[in-house]
């Protein structure tokens, strides 16, 4: 959303291996929906939750995880049908 727009920036532009506790630092707001034990941000607009596809010659030439959705919510006021 807009209003995440700096918080997006701000982890965006800071890694994880550098800045273990990146998200924390910046503010960033998890939660848990019930039944899937994956952590969400808070103030989105939708949520995916994916399985990992393994696809080793992927993930290590390209760093290119892909993903089969498993879950989704949204925010009814942003999509609906």
């Amino acid at each position: 959303t807009v209003a995440q727009l700096q918080l997006t920036q701000t982890v965006g532009s800071a890694s994880l291996v550098d800045d273990p506790a990146k998200l924390a630092h910046a503010g960033v707001e998890l939660f848990e929906m019930a039944g899937h034990d994956v952590p969400l941000v808070a103030g989105c607009s939708a949520w995916l939750v994916c399985r990992l596809i393994d696809e080793p010659h992927n993930q290590q030439a390209y760093d290119l995880f892909i993903g089969e959705v498993i879950a989704a919510w949204a925010d009814e006021r942003v999509f609906r049908d």
